[in-house]
Order: structure tokens, then C-alpha cells, then sequence
């Protein structure tokens, strides 16, 4: 009686210790299990305390697999924690972005709108180039075309005057009807961004303007194009007159 109450007390001892060991490494829990099985497999003999013994290794491994679990899952949980507070974050970082785009957006009409008209028609003007015998706008053209209608929206005051060209290759009627295509194909695209037909005033001049020297292939592509120019109030009448 003596003995085993000598062997519970020892078993006391190291399940007790088996408890600190959780906060400690899977090393010792493991000895200690060895510990604890030994003392309760020497209650039934030699070979007790040997099965005992890989008993209570066996059940500190699981005692360490049990805290490395418990670990991961509180690991998985602060993760996910700061994952959700950084999704809170990222939406308010985007939502304060649209905010600032919708106010820099704001004040650039704002400012156009105080800058005169004349100086505004001075400072936009370009070319839309074109492909040898084509009408139809490429993506990047389109793109131009819509940023421009956004402008002319903003600034209801100007107007917009349209010139086609084509270059001295083939037919004379056929390069004054390319070029009349060429301007018509811009027209249209404009009015898809909002901009009204009374506003645009157009021309076309075939190759009537075309100055390139035979086989000038690089000449010959500045030529094939519709030339757009923004016109003050003061100048709208002068364009009316020169359209055809």
C-alpha cells in the first residue's frame, strides 16, 4: 500500500510538472510523459513500466501537438483579425481616393471655366491621323476625340472646326470623297461623346493641300488626316463661312 501510495504521489508530481511543460517545449513533454508512464507501468512490473513508459511519450507528443494546435489556431485567428482591419482600411483608403479624384475633377472644370475662351482655343489643336485609303478612327484616336467632347462640355462657349486631307496618291475624286469620309467619321464620333452638330464646322480638301514628294511615304501618312481646331465665340462666324 505503501508503494503505490508512493507511486501516485510521484505521478502527482510529474503531471503536475507535465503542466508547466505546456508553456515550455515538446522535448520536455515528452520526457515527462516518458516520466509519468514509467511510474505508472512500475506498478505492474518491469514490463508495466516499459509499456507505461512508451505510453507516456506517446501521450506527450499528443500533448504537444495539442498546444502546437491551439497556438496555430490563435495564430489563424490574429490573421484573420488583421486581415478584416486591414480590408477596413483598404476600403476607406479607396473610398477617400474617389473622394479626391471627385474633387480634383471639380476643380479642373472649375478652373477651365475662369480661363478666357481665346485661350483655351489657342492652346488645344491636333491631328487625328488615318491609314492609307481608311475612314475609321483607331482606339487611340477615339480616346482623344472622347477627352476633347469632355472639354467642349465643360465649355459650352467654343466650337469646334473639323478639316480633312487626304494625300496625292489615286484619283483626285477619290481623295476629295476620302476626305469628306475621314471628316464625317470624326463628326460622328464626336457626337457619340455628347458634343451637338451645330457646334462642329468642317471642311474637306481632298489633296488640293498635299505638299510631299513622290514616294515620301512618311510625308504621305502627315497628310492623310483630319485636322481639329477649337474656336472662340468671336471666331465662329469666320468658320461658318469657310465650310463646304
Amino acid at each position: 500500500m505503501r508503494k503505490t501510495l508512493i507511486v501516485i504521489a510521484v505521478i502527482a508530481a510529474l503531471v503536475g510538472s507535465t503542466a508547466q511543460a505546456s508553456e515550455e517545449d515538446s522535448a520536455r513533454e515528452e520526457k515527462l510523459g516518458f516520466g509519468v508512464g514509467l511510474a505508472v507501468g512500475s506498478v505492474g512490473g518491469p514490463v508495466g513500466a516499459w509499456v507505461g513508459a512508451v505510453a507516456g511519450i506517446h501521450l506527450g507528443k499528443l500533448f504537444s501537438r495539442a498546444r502546437d494546435a491551439d497556438e496555430l489556431t490563435l495564430q489563424v485567428h490574429n490573421l484573420e483579425s488583421r486581415l478584416e482591419e486591414n480590408l477596413e482600411e483598404a476600403t476607406r483608403l479607396q473610398l477617400a481616393l474617389a473622394d479626391a479624384r471627385s474633387s480634383m475633377a471639380a476643380a479642373r472644370e472649375q478652373l477651365a471655366r475662369q480661363i478666357p475662351s481665346e485661350q483655351v482655343a489657342e492652346s488645344v489643336g491636333f491631328d487625328l491621323l488615318f491609314r492609307t485609303g481608311e475612314t475609321s478612327l483607331m482606339e487611340a484616336e477615339l480616346a482623344r476625340l472622347q477627352q476633347l467632347g469632355k472639354l467642349l462640355s465643360s465649355r459650352p462657349d467654343l466650337q469646334l472646326r473639323l478639316d480633312g486631307f487626304a494625300d496625292e496618291r489615286g484619283d483626285t475624286d477619290f481623295n476629295q470623297a476620302l476626305s469628306e469620309a475621314r471628316v464625317a467619321s470624326v463628326r460622328h464620333a464626336l457626337e457619340e461623346f455628347g458634343i451637338s452638330s451645330e457646334r462642329i464646322h468642317a471642311g474637306a480638301w481632298g489633296e488640293s493641300q498635299a505638299k510631299s514628294d513622290e514616294g515620301d511615304l512618311d510625308g504621305y501618312a502627315m497628310e492623310r488626316r483630319v485636322s481639329i481646331q477649337l474656336l472662340a465665340p468671336s471666331s465662329s462666324m469666320s468658320a461658318r463661312s469657310n465650310e463646304q
